[in-house]
């Protein structure tokens, strides 16, 4: 097979405007873990922490390192910051002067120390550190002092987020972090998640050894800290929406706070009567003694190297790429642009060269002349095809809202072959835009296809309930599909031959130890399939019948010395489905790790 290494194509560039100036017109958005004190609001943007006056007033910037900042803190007089840098590979935990100035180092451990608080008295930063636990999913609190030395740790039990009261005497927290964790960083949507991953908040007198556990089994509780002698925590216990909560220890009454339908509240925090959150981007605001609510006018217009206009290489997000069908070229889609890459001759194309747009999947006609690719906005997505070239007149299609993914062209009957991101796949006529569901997975999967010669033909793979893929066809003419193995077996990989008369795949039988997302298929039972032909025809010869070497007569009976064996003739592709399994042939190849046949 031949070989293309990425590498050895020319940088891939983009050059144009990344960003403009931000207009000052709207309030800023995507400000993110607020912190208040008694005079000002800290909040994170673009990776640094940010100050402004208590109303959002004369917003400045804490921070401006290129490394990521976050996880801000008040400390109880409010005139310092404790914040997370990470500035050296990993998160510590940094103080800086509400004025501004050098930040100073607390922590120097090489895993992430998280900062979570302060000391009641203020003389320590309190943080979130697995430095001691014997196992990467829970941490432990310690506290480290503001004017230096060894952190120590506060107790033995778990724990992940929580506040002291302001006696210092009681601590609330949550002992690990729930499943939803891009609440905090993570990248697990589980949003209204329900299963054992869900902690509930504690609330703990380390001098009396009293613990008590606030009600709440199987939801979402998150970010707990004092205001008097309540708890206030964020929670999805209502309608798996995350909102506002207050906990009155007296009484052990739950309250809800805020009404959010739409934007969850991701991020809370407070200081005497008043809770700072985060929602739909912004920084709102709650007295909790008046019920008011204010949503803070934050204008923020930063000097962000994420915003000024330059060259970027973009070898580095590349997000897929294929050979032209005689190879001279690579067609490459990254960061939001389509490109394709000469092996040899010419020079690096720009075929979309979109500010703010992003096209993505593309797909190379089987002919070469053309060039197919998806664009992504927020009215719906759709599908463009164009010369190779991208100098010709563009047609266009909607698709709908999903997003999807290119899979297969048909030139001679004009149709493209792909899926969406709710486990369908379709194909979509060229010539009158209309697009039909072929079929679509029970379960989270992708589709392994591969068309006929003749473009009569869909194989693909769909998953069944034992999480076994099965081989099925599709026939474009009938608008049916029909399932060909048994169930028994995980299916991958369908490859037509080029004359019609064979179907390739690759099957396994000890392919479990890779299944639900547990994949165990490093220890001693690694994923292993074998090849196999189907012969589609009832009259069909297998592919490893004995060969005699001698002189073939044509459909005629004639013998055509000149070699001439009418491989121009169009190739029709039959399959007879009675017995049709049982015509599948074992290839003398060693089992292994197959995929991605040709």
């Amino acid at each position: 097979m031949h070989r293309v290494h990425l590498l050895l194509f020319p940088a891939v560039l983009i050059a144009g405007l990344v960003g403009s100036t931000q207009a000052m017109a709207e309030p800023t958005h995507l400000l993110r873990q607020p912190a208040i004190s008694a005079e000002h609001v800290a909040f994170v943007y673009a990776g640094d922490v940010w100050l402004a006056r208590r109303d959002g007033s004369e917003p400045r910037r804490l921070t401006s390192d290129e490394a990521e900042e976050n996880n801000p803190y008040f400390s109880p007089d409010g005139s310092m910051v404790a914040f997370a840098g990470h500035y050296e590979g990993n998160a510590d935990v940094y103080v800086i002067s509400i004025e501004g100035g050098q930040p100073k180092r607390l922590t120097w451990h090489p895993g992430d120390d998280i900062p979570v608080g302060w000391s009641a008295d203020g003389s320590a930063v309190a943080f979130a550190s697995r430095r001691e636990s014997d196992h990467g999913r829970s941490a432990q609190l310690y506290h480290v002092p503001v004017d230096g030395g060894a952190p120590v740790r506060q107790m033995d039990a778990r724990f992940f987020r929580g506040q002291w009261d302001d006696s210092g005497q009681r601590l609330a927290y949550i002992d690990f972090g729930p499943a939803y964790n891009a609440l905090y960083g993570g990248n697990a949507g589980w949003r209204g998640y329900r299963g054992g991953t869900t902690p509930s908040i504690r609330m703990l007198d380390p001098a009396a050894g009293d613990l008590f556990t606030i009600p709440g089994n199987r939801v979402n509780d998150i970010f707990p800290f004092w205001l008097n002698d309540d708890v206030y925590f964020v929670s999805d216990r209502h309608d798996k929406v995350l909102n506002l909560f207050r906990f009155d220890p007296a009484t052990e009454e739950i309250e809800r706070l805020t009404e959010q339908e739409t934007w969850d509240i991701r991020w809370a925090a407070g200081h005497g009567d008043t809770v700072i959150f985060e929602a739909g981007g912004r920084l709102h605001t709650l007295n909790v003694a008046d019920g008011q609510q204010v949503t803070l006018d934050i204008r923020i217009n930063p000097n962000l190297p994420q915003l000024r206009a330059g060259w970027r290489e973009v070898r580095g997000n590349i997000e897929q790429a294929g050979l032209s069908p005689n190879g001279k070229r690579a067609l490459i889609t990254a960061r939001g642009e389509v490109f394709t890459v000469p092996v040899e001759d010419g020079s690096t194309r720009n075929l979309t060269g979109t500010d703010g747009v992003r096209e993505y999947t593309a797909l190379w006609s089987p002919a070469g002349d053309e060039v197919a690719w998806v664009v992504e906005s927020r009215s719906g997505q759709s599908l463009v095809v164009t010369d190779q070239r991208g100098l010709g007149e563009p047609r266009e299609f909607d698709l709908g809202p999903d997003f999807y993914r290119l899979q297969a062209w048909d030139d001679d009957n004009g149709r493209i072959v792909f899926t969406d991101n709710r486990l369908g796949l379709h194909y979509i006529n060229l010539d009158t835009g209309r697009v039909r569901e072929i079929a679509r997975n029970t379960r989270q999967d992708g589709f392994d296809v591969a068309l006929s010669p003749d473009g009569q033909w869909l194989a693909y793979t769909l998953r069944q309930p034992n999480n076994f893929r099965d081989l099925m066809v599709y026939h474009f003419g009938d608008n049916r599909s029909a399932q060909i193995s048994d169930s028994m077996a995980d299916v991958a990989s369908p490859v037509f031959s080029r004359d019609g008369e064979f179907l390739y795949f690759a099957a396994s039988t000890n392919t479990g130890p890779r299944q639900f997302s547990l994949d165990m298929t490093s220890q001693e039972r690694p994923y292993r399939a074998g090849l196999y032909a189907l012969v589609l025809r009832v009259d069909g010869d297998s592919p490893l019948k004995p060969r005699t070497g001698d002189e073939d007569p044509d459909d005629n009976g004639n013998y055509n010395g000149n070699g001439n064996d009418n491989n121009d003739e169009d190739v029709e592709v039959r399959i007879d489905f009675d017995g049709l399994f049982a015509r599948k042939v074992a290839l003398p190849v060693e089992k292994g790790n197959h995929g991605d046949l040709t």
